[in-house]
């Protein structure tokens, strides 16, 4: 008896020690005053979401205000030093979850739009930038990685590769240790409770169909302060010539106004690229194929 007893426990607290490691990995988006849980994930409308939760937590103005030293992303700095600043504010929300004293909910983004916008984030133009500077950033030491893995050490930093190449570099990788804007949206964090998918396309009809199912106020006409900022604009180009700029790399010092195809899952049908994503983001699709639209 005691020594089943002692198994339990011990099963229940490595649980409590891995659930407190996601949470620390990827923070869910908790406030006392917010009747519910946002799960993130970056690259996924993760800043937008964020934006929305502060609102409703009475923050968003302070948060939009703030500065931290770093020159880009405050409203997430904001964010990890609320959480810092409110201890036991991790240990509350995952016992919020496992409870289930408070709903779950996730934005979950196209995962075909979403592979290309990790592509993309490995292609900053800044990062010349920044090199010449002498400057060094978790971005150009993961570009750094890719280059290594496709064409061996000492690549230079501006050598193109193709997002088919990215995708076969991306599933090579383990993802325990890769760069969170690279990894599935779909986290362990899934498993402490069930949650409410929505899709981040949905973002203004599901939003205010949330505010009317939890009495909260209307946010539609403080919308314009949610975006994001980062997001670069994509043309609807012909599919033969989005599949093109696909199969060619881009150039690191590419001007204002380079088109970049809007990908999606038609696009890649029957591509290399297609199958790649297919594979690497399986659970992520499943996921999101799902989920019933907001209209």
């Amino acid at each position: 008896m005691i020594a089943r007893l002692r198994r339990l426990l011990r099963k229940i607290d490595n649980r409590s020690t891995r659930s407190m490691r996601l949470m620390r990995q990827r923070t869910p988006y908790s406030h006392p005053d917010v009747p519910f849980i946002m799960l993130w994930s970056q690259k996924s409308g993760c800043t937008a979401v964020l934006k929305w939760h502060l609102f409703h937590a009475g923050l968003l103005q302070e948060a939009l205000a703030y500065r931290s030293d770093h020159t880009s992303l405050n409203i997430h700095h904001f964010q990890n030093q609320w959480v810092r600043d409110h201890r036991g504010h991790r240990r509350r929300t995952q016992r919020q979850m496992v409870r289930g004293t408070k709903p779950v909910l996730n934005f979950m983004r196209d995962p075909w739009q979403r592979a290309y916008s990790s592509y993309l984030h490995s292609y900053s133009p800044g990062m010349l930038r920044l090199q010449r500077r002498g400057i060094e950033n978790n971005a150009i030491r993961l570009r750094r990685q890719i280059l290594e893995g496709l064409y061996g050490p000492e690549t230079p930093l501006a050598t193109e590769y193709s997002f088919t190449d990215y995708l076969r570099w991306l599933e090579l990788q383990d993802p325990r240790t890769l760069n969170p804007h690279h990894s599935t949206q779909h986290s362990e964090l899934y498993e402490l409770a069930p949650v409410r998918h929505y899709r981040l396309e949905d973002f203004g009809p599901a939003t205010r169909a949330l505010e009317q199912e939890f009495g909260l106020e209307d946010s539609s006409r403080s919308r314009d302060l949610f975006s994001s900022g980062h997001h670069k604009p994509k043309a609807d180009l012909p599919a033969d010539q989005a599949r093109e700029a696909l199969d060619r790399g881009l150039p690191l010092d590419r001007k204002p106004g380079y088109p970049l195809p809007q990908v999606t899952e038609a696009l890649l049908d029957g591509t290399e690229a297609g199958a790649l994503v297919a594979r690497i983001f399986a659970r992520d699709i499943a996921i999101y194929r799902a989920i019933a639209r907001v209209e």
